[in-house]
């Protein structure tokens, strides 16, 4: 009898690894996928944080730059509460820069935006003082130059 089951068992091993690998296949199928679930659901985490900290930085880089664009205003003889209202704040600037309020209209058409704020940037920068490197660095890395402006010795000129 158990001469019997031995070649039972040896038949069935035998079935088993004759060349038939679709088992094989679809163990690898199955854990290909789980792997690839887990490691997406992973990174799904890591790039999630990722996202919601580069955020995070963005809106505190961005607050403290309007705060030290206040101080600005406030050196140029303006409000500082004036730069927290939307377009006021660009019709203020315009202002300190000595061109007319209806280039405010000239930020809503596209392209059009990004060369008139790279102008009144580099007039606000030519206002206090600054050259040309100075704009680019206003422009690049606000977070480090416009504290530079707001904090530094650079004087309002009206002329």
């Amino acid at each position: 009898m158990e001469q019997q089951e031995l070649n039972i068992e040896k038949s069935n091993i035998k079935a088993y690894n004759d060349g038939d690998k679709s088992h094989e296949v679809f163990i690898t199928i199955l854990i290909s996928f789980f792997l690839t679930c887990g490691t997406y659901a992973f990174f799904d985490q890591v790039l999630n944080f990722q996202i919601q900290l580069i955020n995070f930085l963005s809106l505190i880089f961005s607050f403290f730059s309007l705060f030290c664009l206040s101080i600005i205003f406030v050196k140029a003889g303006e409000s500082g509460w004036k730069v927290f209202i939307p377009f006021y704040n660009i019709i203020i600037l315009l202002k300190i820069v000595e061109k007319p309020a209806w280039w405010t209209f000239l930020f809503l058409i596209p392209i059009v935006n990004v060369v008139f704020l790279i102008w009144v940037v580099n007039l606000l920068s030519l206002r206090f003082g600054k050259d040309e490197g100075f704009t680019f660095g206003l422009i690049i890395l606000p977070f480090i130059f416009y504290p530079i402006l707001a904090y530094g010795d650079a004087k309002y000129n009206k002329n």
